[in-house]
């Protein structure tokens, strides 16, 4: 299988070993939520590090695929998750697909087993999650998700004031991302500001959300 890990040269400011495996088996499946269809698929990556750090850059992790390792899914519902240990959870990357080259890439800056899954969005808002919050780039985070949104439902971002940081779309997995900047492409400040969440079918959901810099 084509697999392909893109190491920028700034990624490590010391040597490290990069071991990459296709994984044996998978720690925990990835569950149904908020209304969304999540179907795990057999595709993955287990990438081991042999020194305790991270990549100070976003990486991205490309795996080949062919049409039957898809289960008559539909490619633009393909979503690269993470695994995390400590929660026991799957946390959804930025992910891109291309379906000329029949390959999908996600995009991280933590080391660990990633999985390719099929998403579908939620029926509404109503149990979106947010994480991480709060935004804490200084821990590493390059993206917030707002994840079991229904395809299409609007973020806006609003300081206490009232002023509009930043309007964001969900995508057809029900799932949109803010890299913490405002309108202008500038790093927004820390503190606290509400996002405004409506859904397609006129749902809609208020979550306060921080930022630590």
């Amino acid at each position: 299988r084509n697999i392909k890990v893109n190491l920028p040269a700034s990624a490590f400011t010391q040597q490290v070993g990069v071991t990459l495996q296709i994984p044996q088996r998978y720690p925990a499946s990835v569950a149904s939520q908020g209304g969304q269809s999540v179907i795990p698929l057999n595709l993955g990556l287990e990438v081991n590090l042999d020194q305790p750090v991270q990549p100070g850059v976003e990486v991205p992790l490309t795996l080949g695929y062919q049409t039957a390792d898809l289960a008559g899914t539909r490619e633009e519902l393909l979503q690269v998750v993470r695994y995390d240990p400590d929660k026991d959870i799957w946390i959804p990357m930025r992910t891109t697909v291309d379906s000329a080259n029949k390959s999908i890439t996600g995009y991280t800056n933590h080391f660990s087993l990633f999985r390719v899954v099929s998403k579908t969005a939620a029926a509404n808002v109503n149990e979106c999650a947010v994480y991480p919050n709060p935004l804490r780039p200084h821990l590493g985070h390059t993206q917030m998700s707002f994840d079991n949104l229904n395809e299409n439902a609007s973020v806006k971002i609003y300081t206490y004031l009232g002023e509009l940081v930043r309007e964001l779309k969900a995508n057809a997995q029900g799932l949109a991302l803010w890299d913490g900047r405002n309108r202008g492409n500038e790093w927004v400040g820390s503190g606290g500001y509400i996002a405004l969440i409506e859904g397609a079918d006129n749902s809609k959901k208020s979550i306060v959300i921080g930022v630590e810099r």
